[in-house]
């Protein structure tokens, strides 16, 4: 008995080491979606590249589970016995990939400290044991129970040591009308179909414990948004802000409560967490009866989200700064992405400001359907310059009109723009009054961000003279466009906190800026959920990067199909996983080189990047 269950578990080690490797991506990739369907089924849909090199591991594996369930019901086939040990032979090739992608630390895995993928986690490994637990136990059944009509198509007896065991031993043989299949056989079809199955099945294993998962996250939210509302209600004298915006959010939410912070206590909600539940977090958790400000980042991924969290934290100031065709594989289309944006100015306090980016088509449509007072600021630089890659000269022209249509003395703008590697300088317009601003800030695209930043200051109660003096004496700490040096003597451009068509062309046009680099790298994973404008966004960005920089590394083939397509001769280094963004950097790049970083990359690859031990 104990030898039939050794040739069990001998031949499941392999094929288990897939299947955990399976689970823990899948887990990851749901951790990553948020444990959202429309995230995950759009990543599917739009954005899931299959590994070239998977693909004949697939197919042989397909074609083999058929020949074995072929070979389970026609015996007297010998010649299908090769396919349980291809079967087994790729197993062994993928578990030997996974073990060496352990030692180096370059695989997917979910983060163990979430409770709730300690529960996926758990309860897939207790049902994978179980599954083969039962085979194990059925087997041992058979050995005890050797009479009726089944055990007598196999083969039963004692395996005293199955090094000696021939190959012919083991092949069903025929005896009179029937074939007798030896139980060490049996046991290795029932093997192959198992680990086969069970290879694909965790994936859907994995979504069904999301599901049940569930009411554990519905109830935290439910519980922290309760909290939130019993504190805004014991601090009615506080003010808050809510910013959204397809690009430029989060850089103006941090730049804000920079200047704010020198004369009120301000809290902001930290990092990207820009939904509801992550608001309530923060409200819950940071606001204290001294906070006067309270700013927010409010993101989302279809309609309803940002009215969830403006019902939560009613705004008396609404920043949009700019909307693009970002997450447009969930939104479904562009006019749906502004309805949604325009909850924030919906959700405002009968009193409230809504300030928009006037640069952009999208905010000055939103600004003309709000009876809320608004404000405008914009830059000049010769003509307007619109950055939404949907607008057009006669659009342009017609926004320039409207913009001036509004109460001029309310809106502020910039111009004589300069930008170096030193900060960013303009001149301040607010009611014909000249303001020199220069700050340590770098990029020409933060030129909007810090006008956003003056106009909130401004409705908050500050004169733009106290404001301008603020932002010229601070340092600033930002998220974006940050240099660290980095392996093989090179230098690291940090654009990678998010990623947005807007955010990408900027770090390019301050890539093109420096000066003093041998080459000029960009690295990416692609931008997600562009959902049918991918190609279009991607065309763009293409033309902008062959003319910045001397190669691409990414993960993302179509992207790089793209910019191969603009320049043939340009360096473009596709790779088939972004965990070996790492390697390919330490491999390709090299001293006194300089790599412009857009997007998330995980955290062992930015360790690796730069050589953090």
């Amino acid at each position: 008995m104990i030898y039939y269950n050794f040739l069990l578990i001998f031949f499941s080690i392999p094929a288990l080491l897939v299947i955990i490797r399976n689970l823990l991506a899948t887990t990851y990739l749901w951790q990553i979606k948020e444990y959202r369907l429309d995230r995950f089924l759009s990543h599917i849909r739009f954005e899931q590249r299959i590994d070239r090199k998977r693909i004949p591991i697939l197919i042989i594996k397909s074609l083999s589970l058929i020949g074995v369930w072929i070979y389970l019901f026609h015996p007297q086939y010998n010649i299908y016995f090769a396919f349980i040990i291809i079967i087994f032979s790729t197993s062994i090739f993928e578990a030997d990939s996974f073990i060496k992608a352990i030692i180096k630390k370059d695989y997917q895995r979910p983060a163990y400290k979430s409770i709730r993928n300690i529960i996926i986690l758990v309860s897939n490994i207790l049902i994978i044991f179980s599954v083969y637990f039962v085979l194990m136990l059925w087997v041992d059944s058979l050995l005890y129970h050797t009479s009726g009509t089944f055990t007598k198509l196999l083969e039963i007896k004692p395996l005293q040591d199955i090094s000696n065991v021939g190959f012919t031993e083991i092949l069903p043989k025929q005896i009179g009308q029937i074939y007798v299949t030896p139980l060490a056989t049996l046991i290795l079809i029932l093997v192959s179909v198992l680990n086969i199955t069970m290879e694909f099945a965790v994936h859907y294993s994995v979504m069904f414990l999301v599901a049940l998962t569930y009411p554990l996250s519905f109830f935290r939210k439910r519980a922290w948004i309760m909290r939130a509302r019993i504190i805004l209600k014991k601090n009615p004298q506080l003010k808050i802000i809510g910013i959204t915006g397809s690009y430029g959010k989060t850089t103006t939410k941090e730049l804000l409560a920079q200047v704010l912070s020198k004369n009120f206590n301000v809290v902001k909600t930290p990092h990207n967490k820009n939904t509801a539940v992550g608001i309530a977090m923060t409200i819950a958790s940071l606001i204290k009866p001294d906070t006067n400000i309270f700013i927010a980042e409010m993101g989302a991924y279809r309609k309803g989200e940002i009215k969830e969290a403006v019902s939560l934290a009613h705004p008396d100031i609404a920043i949009v700064t700019g909307i693009e065709a970002q997450h447009l594989s969930l939104f479904g289309s562009i006019e749906k992405l502004v309805a949604a944006k325009f909850e924030i100015i919906a959700g405002l306090k009968l009193k409230g400001t809504a300030i928009f980016n006037g640069d952009n088509e999208y905010c000055l449509q939103m600004a003309t359907k709000t009876k809320q007072q608004k404000m405008l600021y914009f830059t000049i630089n010769d003509q307007l310059k619109m950055v939404s890659e949907e607008s057009s000269a006669e659009q342009s022209k017609a926004d320039e009109q409207h913009m001036y249509e509004f109460p001029h003395d309310e809106n502020i703008y910039a111009k004589g723009v300069n930008d170096d590697q030193n900060g960013i300088s303009f001149i301040l317009m607010y009611k014909g009054v000249e303001h020199h601003v220069r700050t340590n800030i770098v990029g020409v695209h933060n030129v909007l961000n810090l006008l956003a930043v003056i106009a909130a200051s401004v409705k908050l109660g500050l004169s733009v003279k106290e404001v301008v003096k603020i932002i010229n004496a601070t340092k600033f700490e930002f998220p974006y466009l940050h240099t660290f040096p980095a392996i093989n003597e090179s230098t690291l451009l940090d654009d990678g906190y998010n990623i947005s068509f807007a955010g990408f062309l900027a770090g390019l046009e301050y890539l093109t800026s420096l000066s003093g680099y041998k080459k000029k790298w960009v690295l990416t994973a692609g931008i997600i959920e562009l959902g049918a404008v991918q190609d279009k966004v991607y065309q763009k960005i293409a033309e902008r990067l062959v003319e910045s920089a001397d190669g691409l590394i990414t993960s993302d083939p179509l992207f790089a199909g793209i910019v191969r397509e603009k320049m043939r001769e340009f360096k473009v280094i596709l790779i088939e996983d972004a965990v070996a963004l790492g390697q390919t950097y330490k491999e390709y790049v090299g001293k006194n080189e300089i790599v412009l970083l857009e997007g998330n990359v995980a955290e062992r690859v930015m360790k690796e990047i730069r050589s953090i031990k």
